[in-house]
């Protein structure tokens, strides 16, 4: 009976502990490998405060969904949006 139980409980358990919430977050090493920074580079932008961290007991950590986010902010819109953009602007323009 407990074996069975075991058993159940041990194949419904995940083996893959890379999708786990505690490995949302990274040291500062592996935040390097996943930026594809160096390290120096990472501890300039903490001392500028232009990428998300947090600090605990003198270490640094950051969150894979904050890091992806702080990347999609450097986004550059298109020509082609920007035009459109222009475009939609000039035609409010000439409602007026």
């Amino acid at each position: 009976m407990f074996r069975e139980e075991l058993s159940v409980f041990l194949s419904n358990t995940p083996t893959d502990i890379s999708n786990s919430p505690s490995k949302d977050l990274l040291n500062l090493e592996e935040a390097s490998i996943y930026l594809n920074l160096a390290p120096s580079t990472i501890y300039n932008l903490v001392h500028r405060k232009e990428i998300p961290y947090m600090k605990r007991t003198r270490k640094l950590y950051f969150s894979k969904e904050e890091l992806l986010k702080w990347i999609e902010e450097g986004r550059r819109p298109t020509q082609a949006a920007l035009d459109a953009a222009a475009q939609a602007y000039l035609n409010q323009l000439k409602k007026r």
